[in-house]
């Protein structure tokens, strides 16, 4: 009997030890799934990031090349759904540098200046607002969003196809031949 008893303490140690040892190593694997979605979920947000970037790095190099009066356009939309996955998966400096350089597009007024023109006092007076593009704020928008772009592509999946604007094909003086 006491042969018995010893095989029903065993049996009953290595059934409860065995149990938890499934349940450690099934809590294991959920966690290991969660940090390959979470990994996955923020290699998606830095590439649809980067792809709205080199947008918004195109039209600047449109005003900074070619129109300087006109007002670059920049989007955010994407960077705006993504960017709470962007907080909790990328490192301080790169969260840094991309609020720097999408503060422009959140604060578009910054990227304008207005030129108020009055007519000469011999004539009713009359004023005429126009704007342009305020040039030293698109070249510090262009250069934060170049160095966000430089930080951020490492966290980017790496069958992201990058593709350039054309820019260099067209001449100085805007007229394509």
């Amino acid at each position: 009997m006491g042969e018995l008893l010893i095989a029903a303490i065993v049996g009953s140690i290595l059934t409860i030890g065995g149990g938890f040892a499934a349940t450690v190593f099934i809590r294991w694997l959920d966690h290991r799934a969660a940090a390959r979605r979470d990994a996955r979920q923020l290699r998606g947000a830095a590439t649809m990031v980067l792809d709205e970037m080199a947008a918004n790095i195109a039209t600047l190099e449109v005003t900074l090349k070619y129109d300087q009066w006109s007002i670059p356009q920049l989007r955010d939309s994407v960077y705006q759904d993504r960017q709470v996955l962007l907080v909790q998966g990328l490192p301080a400096d790169v969260r840094a540098a991309l609020r720097d350089a999408y503060i422009y597009a959140q604060a578009p007024r910054v990227l304008r200046y207005t030129v108020r023109t009055i007519t000469p006092a011999t004539t009713p007076s009359v004023r005429v607002d126009h704007e342009a593009a305020a040039i030293p704020h698109v070249q510090a928008c262009y250069d934060k969003t170049l160095k966000a772009r430089e930080l951020l592509e490492p966290f980017a999946s790496s069958a992201r196809v990058t593709v350039e604007p054309p820019f260099g094909s067209i001449p100085a003086d805007g007229v394509a031949s």
